[in-house]
């Protein structure tokens, strides 16, 4: 039986050779217009088969993720060892214990001689020693950290998890030498009122003019996750403007526009979130193997002294010449009795009996 295929046309006879050949040309014209010109576009390789992504503006994209993409980026910060030293040390790096200020003032389009200039910024620099360095902290709103701790809090949070810092500077009339105050906000703060979609000049609680240029911010008076008694502030929203009338700053708003058209921020960890949970999951479970491998073998032989000393202890055995002493039968019996209570478990739920060893020596 010949293994050859023959292909039957309309009239039950075989296909011609030159409809044949047209035939196979054509399924190689379908393959090529069905290929992409650019590899990355294409759908027949198998990494690339179901990888459709979907087009996203660079702020819709981050206004549906940001709120899961944040919170598990803080519980990094907060339980994984190298992602918190690598933002502190980062900040350190910045920051370190402060910045100082090297005042340096034209003195050609101020109108004065070099000497002038020289003098004006040693008085600026000395006031600014004493605004930062004050040991009241009225440079801080909370009045809890220099504009070292400040300037760190922000850090932190524009190259931490959250990948942007706000901060909102406050007049405060009762403070003795300078009013100006900053209240460093937590980036989670600032959000649409009542959960609002985003709108033409509203996009995740900035807003915004004609050009994309933030004129505004609506933050919530408590944070979302702060949950007390009375907290009214959970569904009460104040809008702040940017700034004055006249342009002095009020709100200070510190990311970096990834994409154009974003008004909000994202964290430089965003796209190494995957591999950071692998290798800490990879670390979990190697850990647990290891510390299940040496314990195993421990909890064999530590059942075996178990049923060969309990039964002893229990006064199973009848015979009172391999017993010893009656004190040391009662010894023997009281630690029996007290053998439930020392016990611990690993976490695969093994009992370890902690009274075998000294039911050996006894």
């Amino acid at each position: 039986m010949s293994g050859d295929v023959t292909i039957l046309g309309p009239d039950a006879k075989p296909l011609s050779p030159a409809v044949r050949a047209a035939a196979r040309v054509q399924v190689a014209k379908n393959r090529l217009m069905a290929s992409s010109a650019y590899q990355g576009a294409s759908y027949d390789h198998p990494s690339f088969a179901k990888w459709r992504p979907g087009t996203w503006s660079g702020q819709s994209a981050l206004t549906w993720s940001r709120a899961e993409l944040v919170d598990r980026l803080n519980d990094v910060a907060r339980n994984d060892g190298w992602g918190a030293a690598g933002t502190s040390r980062l900040v350190d790096n910045i920051i370190g214990s402060g910045w100082t200020l090297a005042a340096r003032p034209n003195h050609v389009s101020l109108n004065m001689t070099f000497e002038q200039a020289e003098e004006i910024a040693d008085k600026i620099e000395a006031l600014w020693r004493d605004y930062t360095q004050d040991v009241d902290k009225w440079c801080d709103a909370e009045r809890t950290k220099t504009m070292a701790g400040v300037l760190g809090l922000a850090a932190r949070q524009r190259f931490g998890p959250e990948g942007e810092a706000f901060g909102v500077i406050v007049w405060q009339d009762n403070a003795p030498l300078f009013q100006t105050a900053i209240h460093v906000v937590d980036p989670a703060r600032c959000s649409n009122p009542n959960g609002r979609m985003d709108e033409e000049f509203l996009r995740d609680g900035v807003a915004i003019d004609g050009y994309g240029a933030p004129v505004g911010y609506h933050f919530r008076k408590s944070h979302p996750g702060e949950f007390f008694a009375g907290n009214t502030g959970l569904w009460h929203w104040e809008y702040v403007d940017r700034e004055t009338e006249w342009g002095r700053p009020i709100v200070v708003h510190a990311y970096e526009q990834k994409r154009a058209g974003m008004t909000r921020g994202v964290s430089d960890w965003a796209p190494v979130m995957r591999s950071i949970k692998q290798s800490t999951d990879y670390e979990d479970y190697e850990s647990q193997a290891r510390t299940g491998r040496l314990s195993l073998p421990q909890v064999a032989s530590r059942r075996v002294l178990r049923r060969q000393y309990r039964p002893l202890a229990l006064g199973v055995c009848r015979a009172g010449d391999r017993m010893g002493p009656p004190d040391r039968r009662a010894r023997l019996r009281a630690e029996a009795r007290r053998h439930d209570a020392r016990r611990f478990r690993l976490g695969s739920g093994h009992a370890i009996d902690q009274t075998v060893d000294r039911l050996r020596g006894l």
